[in-house]
């Protein structure tokens, strides 16, 4: 299962203000450069640029530290955990979101627990460890955080339950999440299309996967996630094979191969060239030209890049 659902969780970015005297006081530059180094991370974090946004995030815990801002400090742990976890370094996430939740906490940021609870349960997740992430997201539950609807909760005890097969539980709570989500093409609605859209795959309703994919990737598109893009369009190929358009797979998965390539993810471009391949061949379609740029890409020789060169 992609990445993305795994992790559905959003980065929280808290801002710095105070008031008083009846009008905005603004804040000495140096306690709000910390939010400035989050900001610039979480803009490389949206578009799948983790180690780039990783390096943005210590830079604000150091500066968070320097000024001892407990929140921001919190907040910086928490967003490197999550680039952690996108990187594959789940184990290392578990423990940076476990001390940004201890710090929110320290604060009393319900709202901060809430979050880095989500994450943390996020990497748990991905680690395997189901009953500890089942604990951390009833922990997170419990937070007093305004009781409104929090995508991140409901996706993640979805995934929790799609990887426990509790299909028809899981199907439940993304129903709802979609429900509850704002309009319009949003990173939030594409987790939940996405999500939504591999568990109708995984329970055999490829014809019902397709459009929850299509506006998850539309969605993703419009927030500039190219990883997201890719993943959707391996996924929709898988749909559109499984539903019986040989010829829609092999277009989205040549898609998907090109950005996967162009951001040296290698590992996920040779996994859509094990079903493109043969996909190809069996519908006469050629390869030569994805794979130009596939292998000039691979070889570094990329002019441009979603996350600079």
């Amino acid at each position: 299962m992609k990445a993305k659902i795994l992790t559905a969780a959003v980065l929280c970015l808290l801002a710095c203000s105070c008031t008083g005297g009846g009008g905005s006081v603004q804040k000495a530059k140096y306690l709000t450069d910390s939010a400035r180094q989050n900001a610039a991370g979480l803009a490389l974090y949206q578009r799948g640029c983790w180690e780039k946004a990783l390096a943005h995030f210590f830079r604000a815990h150091e500066l968070a530290v320097a000024a001892d801002l407990s929140e921001d400090t919190a907040t910086s742990l928490n967003n490197i955990g999550n680039a952690y976890r996108m990187l594959g370094e789940a184990e290392s996430a578990v423990a940076f979101l476990t001390e940004a939740a201890g710090i929110f906490r320290d604060a009393g940021d319900a709202a901060g627990v809430r979050q880095a609870l989500c994450n943390l349960a996020a990497a748990q997740i991905a680690l395997g460890r189901l009953d500890e992430a089942e604990k951390t997201l009833d922990r997170a539950e419990a937070v007093a955080a305004g009781g409104a609807f929090f995508a991140p909760l409901t996706v993640n005890r979805a995934v929790l339950l799609m990887k426990k097969k509790d299909y028809a539980g899981a199907e439940k709570l993304l129903l709802a999440a979609l429900a509850s989500a704002p309009a319009g093409d949003t990173a939030e609605t594409a987790v939940i299309r996405h999500s939504l859209g591999v568990l109708l795959l995984e329970t055999g309703r490829p014809k019902e996967a397709l459009p929850h994919l299509t506006a998850a990737l539309d969605a993703d598109r419009a927030q500039g996630f190219a990883e997201g893009m890719a993943e959707d369009l391996f996924r929709l190929g898988q749909a559109l094979k499984a539903a019986g358009d040989a010829a829609g797979a092999v277009t989205a998965w040549k898609r998907a191969l090109l950005l996967f390539g162009l951001l040296n993810l290698d590992k996920k471009a040779e996994a859509v060239k094990k079903e493109l391949a043969p996909a190809a061949a069996e519908a006469g379609v050629s390869l030569s030209v994805t794979d130009l740029f596939e292998e000039r890409w691979k070889d570094g020789q990329a002019y441009e890049s979603p996350c600079g060169r």
